[in-house]
């Protein structure tokens, strides 16, 4: 069964394209959990994720867009608003 978590960057870092966000997983930098069930507030990078097999989904530009964190194309969505 694959674990699905969301992620966002850490320390204040927000990204404005997937491909930095991209890029600094993919160097291992530390990302916050944004998961609401499993984890949420915890920091994770790319070791870790790989290590316990989870699939990994990016948060950026102001938390508005996600992509996906192992590098493959990415889909772009906008996220919607929270009031």
């Amino acid at each position: 069964m694959t674990t699905y978590l969301t992620v966002s960057g850490a320390y204040g870092r927000d990204y404005k394209s997937a491909k930095a966000a991209q890029q600094d997983w993919n160097e291992g930098k530390d990302f916050r959990v944004r998961s609401l069930f499993h984890r949420d507030g915890t920091y994770i990078n790319k070791e870790d994720a790989d290590k316990a097999g989870y699939e990994v989904n990016i948060r950026y530009k102001n938390d508005t867009m996600i992509c996906k964190a192992n590098g493959a194309p990415h889909k772009m969505r906008r996220l919607p608003r929270v009031s």
